[in-house]
């Protein structure tokens, strides 16, 4: 599976926290009862844990599976209060099938289908079939920058090409996968809801803005290496540091009911 840097995942929180859709948040929580038992697969540092615990009634207890154990050490350390939490190292990509989901278990998730081959969501629809599922957070393709670059273009395409290498679990779907899971579980009979939960970057968003320019070229130049983004990257930056860029990432939400 892809690593991911624990000061990535920190600055990304608060957006991750602030695109959730509310209303598939408390369709969830609604369904889970009043003692609710969860497993968050790929939990990384907790950033799932923190968003939804506060949602969820006291005696809720959670089991957090991920492959990276400094991720897990890191979780542990930014615990909310009250809650019972177990942490699993282990990996998804071969061990999903593993893990138990006993009955009225919710199973969550986030930023992890883009990642996911569509072997792998097959996979996770049959084990899950059962359990209230809310997956969020995966990426759908949508890069919108203001102002427009011409060089935009290739870099979306390189980009869009790279986000279906192999992750780990296989060829990755990337941008089709919140579709392809929607579909799989509707074919399987279930209550199946998608929902927007969009980043929105400004003139205030500086560092996250920069880390994505960075990010998002060198995945492109990987990809096509007869790329070159440098003029790019430096237009881009001279926008963000004048506080005159903008960037929405389009991300689904997913819930499903049995």
């Amino acid at each position: 599976m892809a690593g991911f840097d624990p000061s990535w995942l920190a600055l990304r929180e608060p957006y991750d926290h602030g695109a959730r859709n509310r209303s598939l948040t408390d369709a969830f929580v609604m369904a889970l009862g009043a003692s609710p038992q969860l497993v968050d697969l790929g939990s990384g540092t907790g950033s799932n844990l923190r968003f939804l615990a506060p949602f969820l009634p006291a005696g809720q207890r959670w089991t957090c599976i991920d492959h990276d154990p400094e991720l897990l050490a890191c979780l542990t350390k930014q615990l909310p209060d009250g809650i019972h939490v177990e942490t699993c190292e282990q990996d998804l990509a071969s061990d999903l099938e593993a893990i138990a989901l006993q009955p009225g278990t919710g199973v969550t998730g986030a930023a992890l289908l883009d990642l996911a081959s569509a072997d792998w969501l097959d996979r996770l629809a049959i084990h899950c079939r059962n359990a209230a599922l809310l997956m969020t957070l995966s990426f759908d393709g949508r890069m919108i920058w203001g102002p427009v670059d011409p060089d935009d273009r290739a870099l979306e395409a390189a980009f869009a090409r790279h986000q279906q290498r192999d992750k780990g679990f296989g060829p990755a779907l990337g941008p089709r996968a919140g579709d392809y899971l929607s579909r799989r579980l509707r074919d399987d009979g279930r209550q199946v809801h998608m929902a927007p939960s969009d980043w929105i970057f400004g003139g205030g968003d500086g560092p996250i803005l920069k880390a994505m320019i960075d990010g998002v070229s060198a995945a492109a130049e990987e990809e096509d290496p007869s790329l070159n983004l440098d003029a790019w990257r430096a237009r881009r930056i001279a926008l963000v540091e004048a506080g005159q860029l903008s960037l929405t990432v389009g991300h689904v939400d997913i819930l499903a009911l049995p």
